[in-house]
């Protein structure tokens, strides 16, 4: 065998080193796939199988809904409650937290009733099971249908004697910390503002909070509201229009949500249809 002929049978059976370049794309490579998999594991979102909440309690936004049940509604205006907080809920934020509150004349009874959370698209999750799937599309549908049966049972309800409001917004933001600042806050109140008590009533007192900020009995009403963003679904009743005007809100509500460190960002109005 000639020398040239023996050299290429030697050259053939060693293995091929590999170059610097190579070792590089392979280095990469590795490091890519290492990352991934631990950017996976630490991005996996672990949440409460019955309300989808994060059991880490990181909310980007806390949004308390507050109905006032010590007055009736019309059939309409329940629907329009109803259409308003559908759109919240399709227009909320992922992983926002809702806690509802449907609240009374008795202050000894107020409690929480439930809360759920906006998971995000099934569409952004690999690992979950079919019927997981069909929990994460159908949350906010399932929340609104909560809702809608505590506003349905209002349709046409007589109004009560009592409508301590102030107490309800200060023991639902007793209830909701909002400790976070990092995370946004909200309060949705559905009410017709009319608050009567024997302490303070709209119907035999001013409605000038100026005028009555410095009594003592209003004082301790004053809720934990800083920084949280206030919408109110004012609802309107046709004995009532001569208090529930414009002058109802900003010059009795609006302050009194400033004095609590809030601010009310929207008002729709609830007409009688």
């Amino acid at each position: 065998m000639s020398p040239k002929r023996l050299h290429q049978k030697v050259a053939a059976g060693r293995p091929r080193k590999t170059g610097p370049l190579a070792l590089l794309v392979k280095l990469g490579l590795f490091v890519l796939v290492i990352s991934f998999g631990v950017s996976v594991l630490f991005s996996r979102v672990e949440r409460d199988s019955t309300t989808l909440c994060r059991l880490d309690n990181r909310f980007l936004r806390e949004t308390a809904i507050l109905l006032d049940e010590t007055d009736g509604y019309s059939r309409g205006q329940a629907a329009s409650i109803a259409r308003y907080l559908e759109n919240t809920l399709a227009n909320s934020l992922v992983d926002e937290k809702f806690t509802f509150y449907s609240l009374g004349p008795s202050v000894n009874s107020f409690f929480q009733d439930f809360y759920a959370c906006n998971p995000g698209s099934e569409q952004d999750q690999s690992d979950l099971s079919p019927e997981q799937r069909i929990q994460y599309r159908d949350w906010g549908a399932d929340f609104l249908a909560r809702l809608v049966v505590y506003v349905d049972a209002l349709i046409d309800r007589s109004a009560a004697d009592n409508s301590p409001i102030m107490q309800m917004i200060q023991y639902v933001a007793n209830q909701n910390p909002y400790t976070n600042d990092e995370t946004e806050k909200r309060l949705i109140l559905v009410s017709n503002l009319i608050h009567n008590t024997a302490e303070f009533s709209h119907y035999r007192d001013t409605s000038n909070f100026g005028a009555v900020s410095g009594d003592q009995n209003l004082s301790r009403l004053l809720a934990p509201l800083s920084d949280v963003d206030v919408e109110i679904l004012f609802v309107q009743r046709p004995q009532l229009l001569a208090i529930q005007n414009r002058s109802h809100i900003e010059s009795f509500w609006r302050p009194y949500v400033n004095a609590s460190g809030g601010r009310i960002v929207s008002v729709e109005r609830i007409n009688l249809e």
